[in-house]
């Protein structure tokens, strides 16, 4: 088993900003400098930064320098249906922590909000001292990204389980 990569902290990106920005670097010939992806995805340059971070983090685009290059894998995340779209996130974030360790924890049973984000903090220890206005948008980000990915599910009783 590889060791887990592990991130300092998740932007705050819904997924459908990565796929849009995955879309616009299609259209620009698969590579493109920050400001002609927020022309083309209609933003501000300044608002690239963080939707730039969560396509490297999953490996869809390389960033070299002012250079954005989609890689093989944000091709075929381009390429793919909707539902395999979010197998490809899924099989990502697997190997990607927290995420690969709330999904261990999931495994064995429902976990709360406050526990997954007790997880997230234990494996990233910038976000530790965050605000709960912090936390919360990590808990959804976390739970967004999961869903998508086909990793998580919410019960009736308001507990996640594995998907």
């Amino acid at each position: 088993m590889t060791k887990s990569e592990a991130l300092e902290s998740i932007p705050n990106v819904r997924t459908g900003q990565i796929i849009g920005l995955v879309e616009a670097l299609v259209v620009l010939g698969n590579e493109c400098d920050k400001e002609g992806i927020a022309h083309a995805m209609g933003i501000q340059p300044q608002s690239t930064s963080n939707i730039l971070r969560a396509a490297d983090i999953l490996g869809f685009v390389t960033i070299d320098g002012t250079n954005i290059r989609l890689t093989d894998l944000g091709s075929e995340f381009n390429d793919a249906t909707d539902d395999n779209k979010g197998q490809i996130v899924g099989e990502h974030l697997k190997n990607l922590e927290p995420f690969a360790t709330i999904i261990r924890a999931l495994k064995k049973g429902p976990l709360s909000k406050e526990e997954i984000l007790n997880y997230a903090k234990a494996k990233m220890p910038k976000v530790r001292e965050l605000k709960t206005s912090s936390t919360d948008a990590l808990f959804r980000t976390i739970r967004s990204w999961c869903e998508f990915g086909g990793l998580l599910d919410e019960d009736e009783d308001g507990r996640y389980r594995i998907a």
